[in-house]
């Protein structure tokens, strides 16, 4: 099950990155053209071409273009409405810019992205889940171990390192000499189920960002072993869980590296984003100002962080 988690990991981080960059060219010729005071029909197609480039290279831009759509439609109305026609170029740009910056337009259409990206992160476990079910039943496996890491959350502390069994295993497994086997092991452990476990209230593998993964083992395996023998045996407790994604916690004294670094991309991501804008409009000193506080940011977390390690 690691490979498949590990892919879609790596498929939920892609499509983050993928919807970012999305983002910042919409977010460009949206702004572009309400500075040059286009229609919104010039506008929408101005957004559909982006839209087409992206589908073209399979990225579904969804979650975020209809967000676009109705902020400019909804901004082009207030620009209407606030100057005269013959108004463009700079004094809307100052304007429009701080109209972005007040509906936090970046920080909005990075949690649609992170939603989506949950999402599917959601929906492509349980399908791993479900594979790795099917393929258990089919070759009567019925135990599952869990991976096991130092850095672990602390609420998925007690269930990490441990067996768990399908809770249909009475009706997979045809031996009777073997079910009668995992009977006295199941009692004996107080094993939990594997359907138990990554629902609720512990979401073990299921929930967002989770580091856990699980390996589908040969029933005498398990119970010629003890926990700490299997975890061993097939490599499966780690100093660190091998996921990159981290919980920030911003209070200066308990950052940890992984931390700032994660900090710094996010600035490092306004900076694109920011720059993005400027590239047509570089009369704007607004957008200049905010270009410089993310490099700011940058190098000073930068130091912070080469000072620290």
């Amino acid at each position: 099950m690691k490979p498949l988690l590990e892919l879609i990991d790596y498929n939920k981080r892609k499509t983050i990155k993928n919807l970012k960059q999305a983002r910042n060219d919409y977010m460009a010729v949206v702004y572009n053209g309400l500075v040059k005071r286009k229609s919104t029909r010039e506008i929408h197609k101005d957004i559909q071409k982006i839209t087409e480039i992206n589908m073209k290279h399979g990225i579904d831009t969804t979650p975020i273009v209809s967000y676009v759509y109705k902020l400019c439609d909804k901004t082009k109305r207030k620009i209407d409405n606030l100057f005269p026609v013959d108004t463009v170029g700079l004094l809307i740009g100052e304007w429009l810019f701080s109209v972005f910056e007040k509906k936090k337009v970046f920080t909005e259409t990075n949690t649609l992205t992170y939603e989506y990206a949950k999402k599917r992160e959601e929906n492509d476990k349980l399908s791993a889940i479900k594979f790795e079910l099917d393929r258990g039943r089919k070759e009567q496996k019925v135990f599952y171990l869990a991976s096991s890491h130092k850095d672990c959350a602390i609420d998925h502390q007690d269930y990490q390192g441990k067996i768990y069994v399908d809770e249909n295993w009475k009706n997979i497994v045809k031996d009777v000499e073997t079910l009668g086997k995992i009977a006295n092991y199941v009692v004996m452990n107080n094993v939990k189920t594997f359907q138990w476990v990554i629902g609720s209230p512990v979401w073990l593998i299921t929930r967002p960002n989770c580091r856990h993964y699980f390996k589908l083992l040969d029933t005498e395996d398990v119970l010629g072993h003890t926990e700490k023998q299997l975890l061993k045996n097939h490599k499966m407790s780690h100093q660190k869980g091998n996921k990159i994604t981290q919980t920030l916690n911003y209070k200066r004294k308990e950052m940890r590296k992984e931390n700032i670094i994660n900090l710094i991309r996010k600035y490092e991501e306004r900076l694109e984003y920011h720059e993005k804008l400027y590239q047509n409009n570089k009369r704007i000193q607004l957008i200049k100002r905010a270009i410089e506080k993310d490099k700011l940011l940058i190098k000073k977390w930068k130091e912070y962080l080469s000072k620290m390690y």
